[in-house]
């Protein structure tokens, strides 16, 4: 676990251009490599959006946002997507009006098998649904919580968002 904390401590100190992370962070981050599913070049690119670092994937998550109410009031977070937050991703993209539409669409027409409606369901489903809500900065996730104080982030911990994941919790 040390190795990986200091990969990922050396990563964000090359990822910082005015902000400070903590060591509480660095080490969660290689706990979490370790034990969960985390890939921990998302949370660390989110980080590099924010710190506008000339080196980065764009965003395709959510806008920061600051917490209105105790006990966070006054933190902000960011969004971080994995790979076990896209039912929830999909499922926010979709909603019952907008899938019950595509169903109909895709099984009304008369002229496609079964086998090739079943296809075309799950790729539009998953697939499209997932891209329009990258294409829109909709994905969701964990958050990566930050205090901002004289124009400098501070970036504290990861937080599992309670309404990102389907899935069982870590």
């Amino acid at each position: 676990m040390k190795a990986i904390g200091r990969v990922l401590h050396d990563r964000l100190t090359r990822t910082m251009v005015t902000g400070r992370f903590s060591i509480t962070l660095v080490w969660q981050m290689a706990f979490l490599t370790l034990r969960a599913p985390l890939n921990p070049f998302n949370p660390i690119n989110e980080i590099a959006g924010l710190e506008g670092a000339p080196v980065h994937r764009p965003t395709r998550t959510k806008p920061a946002t600051k917490f209105l109410h105790p006990p966070l009031a006054g933190l902000w977070h960011k969004h971080f997507s994995e790979g076990r937050h896209v039912a929830q991703v999909v499922k926010n993209r979709w909603g019952k009006k907008a899938l019950n539409g595509m169903l109909r669409s895709v099984m009304s027409d008369d002229t496609t098998s079964s086998e090739e409606k079943s296809k075309l369901l799950a790729t539009t489903f998953v697939h499209s649904g997932m891209d329009d809500q990258a294409r829109h900065q909709k994905l969701t996730g964990d958050w990566i919580v930050y205090d901002r104080y004289d124009d400098q982030n501070t970036y504290l911990t990861l937080e599992p968002d309670p309404k990102a994941c389907l899935c069982s919790r870590r």
